[in-house]
């Protein structure tokens, strides 16, 4: 019985580990603020775009947003920065 625990005690192990694995891009400045710009101009223009365009480029800036955001707190630092 020793060894069954052990085995699945090392298998809950490695799947945390592959899970920790995922590597984030770096994304630079300027998509944080055409994102948050495209969103803005998206529900500002929402009206004259027509509800399917409005909701499609709003839910596209949205994403592009939240990737950033991740981007910026989970990304590798870069090596302008390291030194």
């Amino acid at each position: 019985m020793a060894k069954r625990s052990k085995a699945r005690r090392a298998k809950s192990s490695r799947s945390k580990k592959e899970k920790s694995k995922i590597k984030y891009a770096p994304l630079k400045g300027t998509v944080f603020g055409i994102s948050i710009i495209g969103f803005l101009t998206a529900i500002y223009l929402f009206d004259r775009l027509g509800p399917t365009w409005g909701i499609t480029l709003g839910l596209f800036f949205l994403i592009l947003f939240i990737a950033s955001l991740i981007s910026l707190i989970r990304g590798p630092i870069s090596a302008q920065t390291e030194r």
